[in-house]
């Protein structure tokens, strides 16, 4: 019986003394944290910038050995260069890209790209036009080829605008029904009131100022 009296007083003292003991060590953590881990060192990427005949400003930036090339295209027309009577040109303007040239159809510019291991994607936000082109190394002069084709012989027409313009609004319907694009974009209409970012929160009503005669000034 004192055994177990003995025992019932002795174990809370040791839950406790443990307890004591686990927050001391805490305590001493924390005004004495350990030491970082040194920094891994960052090794950038060869890069070389020079600017062609044309003006146009080209840079190779060098990786590891891939079978994969990436080209990229930044044209600095994006929605704020839209006119402002037809606000969102600057998206029209970009889903051009691949919809056929004056050379090859729609049907043609997609069978290209899979030809090359490619695959092809232009946006455009605030600022510029993005064209992103992914393809295996050794087709880079098809790629090249195929790229000046579809921006310098580009096929714009009433078919192709209303084609784009159509892929815009049911890319619209489906994002509205997200809260956190529509109110970012209710954000950006109020926050940009009066400054050429307003007009990249354009709506469907925009949609029916397009003009192909703008699309064509605006290229």
């Amino acid at each position: 019986m004192r055994h177990r009296l003995l025992s019932a007083v002795l174990l809370p003292a040791a839950l406790l003394f443990a307890a004591m003991s686990a927050s001391g060590q805490e305590e001493r953590f924390r005004q004495k944290p350990p030491a970082p881990e040194p920094r891994p060192e960052i090794r950038l990427p060869r890069f070389e910038s020079s600017t062609i005949t044309n003006g146009l400003q080209v840079t190779v930036v060098f990786r590891d050995p891939a079978p994969i090339m990436s080209l990229s295209l930044i044209i600095s027309a994006g929605e704020q260069a839209s006119p402002d009577k037809a606000p969102g040109l600057a998206s029209l303007a970009s889903g051009i890209f691949g919809q056929g040239t004056q050379l090859r159809s729609a049907a043609e510019i997609e069978e290209s790209i899979e030809r090359i291991g490619g695959s092809f994607s232009a946006t455009a936000d605030r600022d510029v036009i993005l064209l992103s082109f992914h393809f295996l190394e050794e087709y880079l002069d098809q790629a090249l080829e195929l790229v000046a084709e579809m921006i310098l012989l580009p096929r714009i027409s009433d078919r192709e605008m209303k084609i784009v313009q159509s892929m815009i609004s049911a890319a619209m319907s489906s994002q509205e029904r997200n809260p956190v694009f529509a109110a970012n974009r209710l954000l950006g209409g109020q926050l940009f009131r009066g400054h050429p970012y307003e007009k990249y929160a354009f709506g469907r009503a925009a949609m029916r100022t397009w003009t192909v005669r703008d699309l064509q000034d605006f290229w």
